[in-house]
């Protein structure tokens, strides 16, 4: 149940606060009636009861979850076979059929997950806007970012259809300003051509700037160099469909084998950069085969880039490259994709995700983790300084825990690591002063 808080405050003994997430010590949290905290005060010994109050528990930033496709959320995970390529995976995706309550049902299901493990925002992909609009009255008040995601594997760029996207895209911009100031201010749609192997670079220009030159402000995600036979497809001079299993997917979508024209198709990043298509309101998820030179020309561009460690292990049996982990301007945010990619437990929990990239490379610490499921995630998403910090003008978006080791024993990576590497649940979840 979802109660407005009367206090408008919380009291805790330790919070993660301030764009560098320091963890200051005897805290008080404050919002105004928007429900955007007005202060972090520091709670002096003599103030008994408020420290008794605050005992035990700590608050951080509410995870950012800066990828996931609701929609997708079955509850069962859809493993990619040995026998299997990224192209059959996808076919059987999206191949499968699901009425709209069940959509929404697992929408609602996806949403109930992330605010129970500590996330107050989620970005998904969808590929009807309404569905999920409709949905949002039945739904926790998680903040959420919709993409809306498309297709058009053709180098012709059709106005027509392009103009019908537009449509779609602002209609469904017009519908959610009609909903309840409350809801409004915590959506955002965006776009999100799925790839660049199944949207034209022809076409997503002609989008971006024609038909939507003068939103500056519309937000942007696709998926890039997730397999090795999306690397495989950019780089041949000669299609066979038989070759490779993105042709296949074409060949479902089109009816006809589609032969990309790319400026450089030996390097699809500088084809996007070629196409002036490489921005800030750029976010990029997976780039399992993303190269070191690659990865600078998105940092150089302000482009965000999203892993997905747990559905990126399931499915291909690795992570995001270590090296980009060390990069000095590659912001790198978290996703956690859905349960149909995701090994068990398929629950859509950010710090599973966290749990599993410290796994893999234990050098990384809890407090970089809490930066790329927090800081990242929220300039991933164009809301930096909105969320992912506990900073005054921020939203009150704040995960509540109970540590349960004595907190004056434990250094700031302990009290962290205490939460991160747990599966207890937040005792209070706090999105835009509205606790849950």
């Amino acid at each position: 149940m979802t109660t407005h808080s009367t206090n408008q405050s919380i009291a805790v003994e330790w919070a993660c606060v301030g764009t560098e997430q320091i963890i200051e010590a005897w805290q008080e949290i404050i919002w105004d009636n928007d429900g955007r905290i007005t202060g972090i005060v520091h709670i002096p010994a003599s103030k008994k009861a408020l420290r008794k109050k605050a005992k035990g528990k700590i608050a951080l930033p509410g995870f950012v979850n800066a990828h996931a496709h609701l929609e997708l959320s079955t509850g069962n995970a859809l493993p990619l076979l040995a026998e299997e390529s990224m192209g059959d995976w996808l076919l059987s995706v999206v191949n499968a059929s699901r009425a709209v309550e069940d959509v929404q049902a697992v929408i609602l299901q996806g949403f109930e997950e992330a605010l129970a493990s500590g996330t107050t925002t989620i970005a998904s992909t969808v590929r009807e806007l309404s569905v999920a609009l409709i949905a949002l009255y039945k739904l926790p008040p998680i903040r959420s970012i919709w993409w809306l995601e498309w297709f058009h594997p053709s180098s012709d760029v059709s106005l027509e259809k392009l103009e019908s996207l537009q449509n779609a895209y602002h209609g469904a911009i017009f519908y959610l300003n009609s909903f309840p100031d409350a809801i409004v201010n915590r959506t955002q749609l965006g776009l999100s051509p799925h790839s660049p192997y199944n949207v034209s670079l022809q076409a997503w220009q002609a989008l971006h700037q024609g038909l939507l030159a003068d939103e500056k402000q519309t937000i942007w995600q696709t998926h890039l160099l997730e397999s090795t036979e999306e690397v495989a497809y950019y780089q041949k001079t000669a299609i066979n469909p038989e070759e490779n299993s993105i042709d296949k997917v074409h060949q479902t979508l089109l009816g006809k084998a589609f032969q990309p024209v790319l400026p450089c198709p030996e390097d699809i990043v500088a084809s996007l950069a070629a196409f002036d298509l490489l921005q800030p309101t750029l976010s990029v998820v997976h780039g399992l085969e993303l190269s070191i030179e690659q990865a600078e020309q998105l940092a150089n561009s302000g482009v965000s880039l999203i892993t997905c460690p747990r559905s990126n292990q399931f499915l291909h049996k690795k992570m995001v490259n270590e090296l980009l982990l060390w990069h000095p301007t590659l912001s790198i945010a978290i996703g956690t994709d859905a349960h149909v990619s995701l090994p068990n437990p398929t629950v859509l929990d950010m710090r599973l995700e966290l749990q599993a990239l410290k796994l893999a490379y234990p050098w990384l610490t809890w407090e970089a983790l809490l930066v790329m499921a927090t800081l990242n995630g929220a300039k991933a998403l164009g809301l930096a300084g909105q969320v992912g910090e506990l900073t005054e003008g921020t939203w009150a978006d704040i995960a509540v825990w109970q540590v349960p080791q004595q907190l004056e024993e434990l250094s700031p990576e302990a009290l962290l690591e205490s939460v991160l590497n747990s599966a207890q649940k937040p005792t209070q979840v706090i999105v835009g002063g509205i606790s849950s």
